[in-house]
C-alpha cells in the first residue's frame, strides 16, 4: 500500500500550484543539472528526516498532509487512503526521504595587488603572512 501512495503524493507534486508543472521528487536532479551547466561544483547527500515517538504529532500531521494530497489526484479508493492513513498516523517512528544539495563556483585565484578592504591590512607582504592568501 505504501508504494500506491507514494506514487499518488508524487504525482501530486508534480501538479500545477500556479506556475507551471513542478517537478516533484525531480527537483533535486532538475537543479543539479542546472547549477552545474553554469558551472557550479554540486554535492548531493541523502538525509532523511527521521522521526520517532518524541514526534508524535508531527507524524500524524505528516499522514494527514499526505493523505489529502494522494486524495486530491483521485487515482486510489477511499478506503485504501484512510486506512493508509489513519495506520502511518498512529506510527511511532517515520522517515522522509530528502536530498540536500550545496552548490559552489569555484574561482582561480588571482594575485591581491592592492589591500582588501575585508582584511583592512595595508602591507604589501600580508599575502604572504597570511596562510588563507598564500596560495593567490
Amino acid at each position: 500500500m505504501d508504494i500506491e501512495i507514494l506514487k499518488a503524493f508524487h504525482q501530486h507534486q508534480r501538479t500545477d500550484k500556479g506556475f507551471g508543472s513542478a517537478l516533484g521528487p525531480s527537483a533535486v536532479g532538475r537543479m543539479q543539472s542546472l547549477l552545474q551547466g553554469r558551472e557550479f561544483k554540486v554535492v548531493c547527500a541523502h538525509s532523511p528526516w527521521v522521526m520517532n515517538h518524541r514526534d508524535q504529532d508531527l507524524i500524524e500531521q505528516l499522514a494527514i498532509g499526505s493523505a489529502r494530497a494522494v486524495r486530491e489526484i483521485g487515482t486510489l479508493p477511499m478506503l485504501m487512503v484512510e486506512e493508509w492513513e489513519k495506520n502511518r498516523g498512529q506510527a511511532n517512528n517515520c522517515e522522509i526521504g530528502h536530498i540536500d544539495l550545496f552548490a559552489y563556483k569555484f574561482k582561480t585565484p588571482t594575485k591581491i595587488d592592492s589591500p582588501s578592504i575585508f582584511t583592512n591590512q595595508t602591507s604589501p607582504n600580508f599575502t604572504k603572512r597570511n596562510p588563507y592568501l598564500q596560495n593567490w
